[in-house]
């Protein structure tokens, strides 16, 4: 059978000598002729990982992350760059655990140590070592590797000091240096290639050594040979170092609604999880899916979409939730929580017509279907002109009531027409400050158990931190505002550089009376203060304890 080899690393755009590394290995591994094809791929460089499948010939493709930690790269960036190949084909392509995270690593670096006690003439009994790794807060799975492998060390070691030490992490290379006090000391740079941090960044930080000790700053491990029989390793699955592929045997089983906007959810996200696990869909009919002739406010239920899916993961039917974050109550029950939110769609709001109209062009008395307040509201601030009917059903549904005749128009979310591909239905697309959507409107909430270590550290790879502060500002000002019950809130928060901006548009349900706020400021815990003062100072009549 033919079976082709990747080498995936992060890689340099700027520094070459990163890439021929890699190239470098490729080519030792491809001499010896156990793969039909051995290639380097790059996140910085040619091939990247999204066209590196297409060139190779078809067949088992193995790929190993030139990587010396599970994290943003390895778990996030790499499973999904390698879905954008044309070939890509989850069945035949098999992702590895990274190198750095191989058992063998805790012998090529202690036997690096031995040589360099020998070279230097090191006395072990007043020595430090310092094991550098990247590390970042975006992804905590990136400091486990190396503050595991420190603590092995340190067994293997009972003389020397072993601490791991960051460049973007605590504890940082600079207060691990100053925590070791007079000894001596080895930095083994935790890092794949000679790079801007292994060469330039890690000296930088240490400036001069004083004369009471001495420094050894080594090589990365990279660059260390003994890689190569881990990189075998990892193409031969043993129980020791399975693959990725191979070692989640577990199979998930994904809880959903059964809608086809629903389904289509469930299988994005199960996509996203396959490079790493098993994935089951499970169908599970929710009260909104079940009664769909009463309005939605009047459903029994904090989250009529919701809550039979959330009671079959506390119950451990299910293992993963996938929801539209906007379905889900305010209140998150303390048996789980949101391990991730994925990069959030367009969230703005469409209108479908029958008679393929925008909504100034609809004829006075026009019948417009939702059975949301919000919507309901806005249209009547731009047409009052017009007449809101009940609507509910999935969107495909509600699509076909329209065309039916059973009503002259709909107002739906865009990116959910976008999802079931039937944009050719969209008659008009607002702007966001002229119809505002629901807070957090166009976002995927994945649910798990609270207690569930190993499935949420799994999911945390797929959260999207814009996404999760732009809609946790917007969620923060409903919760604060929709406590009167007679208030409706639409909300759209953007974060970048620094700044939070909120655009928010307060409805209440029997007046229709709107009031609109756009602050900006640079954290959303200032961004919201400023909104509810401003909704306050507006709005006389509004509660004390509702704003704050």
């Amino acid at each position: 059978m033919t079976v082709s080899l990747v080498l995936a690393a992060h890689g340099s755009n700027a520094q070459p000598q990163v890439n021929a590394r890699i190239h470098e290995l490729a080519k030792k591994l491809e001499s010896s002729g156990c793969f039909t094809r051995v290639r380097a791929a790059f996140h910085q460089g040619d091939p990247h990982f999204s066209e590196v499948l297409d060139q190779l010939p078809a067949g088992r493709t193995v790929v190993v992350p030139l990587m010396t930690s599970a994290g943003y790269y390895c778990d996030k960036v790499l499973p999904r760059e390698l879905r954008r190949n044309e070939s890509f084909d989850a069945s035949k392509v098999e992702i590895t655990a990274p190198v750095g995270a191989h058992p063998l690593m805790r012998t090529i670096l202690g036997n690096r140590i031995r040589e360099l006690l020998r070279e230097n003439k090191l006395n072990p009994d007043d020595l430090a070592v310092l094991l550098v790794g990247h590390g970042t807060p975006r992804h905590e799975a990136s400091r486990t590797t190396t503050i595991k492998l420190a603590d092995e060390l340190q067994r293997d070691f009972e003389m020397s000091m072993v601490t791991p030490a960051f460049i973007d992490d605590e504890p940082t290379v600079q207060d691990a240096f100053a925590s070791i006090g007079t000894r001596d000391c080895i930095v083994l740079p935790f890092f794949i290639g000679s790079g801007m941090h292994a060469v330039e960044d890690v000296p930088a930080m240490f400036g001069h050594s004083d004369v009471q000790r001495r420094l050894v700053i080594d090589r990365p491990v990279g660059m260390d040979d003994g890689i190569l029989e881990i990189v075998a390793d990892l193409v031969r699955p043993s129980p020791e170092t399975p693959a990725i592929h191979a070692r989640n045997v577990r199979t998930i089983r994904l809880g959903t609604r059964a809608s086809k906007m629903a389904l289509w959810q469930a299988n994005h996200v199960a996509e996203l999880l396959r490079p790493s696990c098993r994935v089951e869909i499970v169908e599970i009919s929710t009260l909104g899916d079940r009664d769909r002739t009463s309005p939605i406010d009047a459903l029994p239920a904090n989250g009529p979409f919701t809550d039979d899916i959330e009671i079959a993961l506390v119950e451990g039917r299910i293992d993963v939730a996938v929801h539209s974050l906007k379905d889900l109550p305010l209140t998150e029950s303390p048996q789980t929580r949101v391990a991730a939110l994925l990069p959030r769609g367009d969230a703005r709001e469409c209108i479908v017509t029958r008679e393929r109209l925008k909504l100034s062009e609809l004829p006075a008395g026009a019948t417009v279907g939702t059975s949301c307040a919000r919507r309901a509201l806005q249209v009547l601030r731009l047409r009052p002109d017009l007449r809101i009917v009940p609507l509910r059903g999935p969107v495909d549904d509600r699509v076909q009531q329209v065309h039916d005749g059973k009503m002259d128009a709909a107002i739906l979310a865009w990116v959910g027409l976008q999802r079931l591909d039937l944009l050719d239905a969209v008659d008009e697309v607002f702007a966001i400050d002229e119809f505002l959507p629901a807070p957090g409107q166009a976002a995927l909430a994945i649910q798990v158990r609270a207690d569930d270590r190993e499935v949420a550290t799994m999911v945390a790879s797929l959260d999207d931190a814009a996404t999760r502060a732009e809609t946790a500002l917007e969620l923060n000002l409903q919760r604060a505002l929709e406590s009167t019950g007679n208030l409706t809130v639409a909300a759209y928060a953007k974060c970048g550089d620094a700044c939070y901006e909120l655009r928010a548009r307060i409805l209440q349900k029997d007046t229709g009376q709107a009031h609109d706020v756009v602050v900006s400021a640079n954290s959303p815990d200032v961004a919201l203060a400023e909104a509810l003062d401003e909704l306050q100072h507006l709005r006389p009549s509004v509660e004390q304890e509702a704003v704050h």
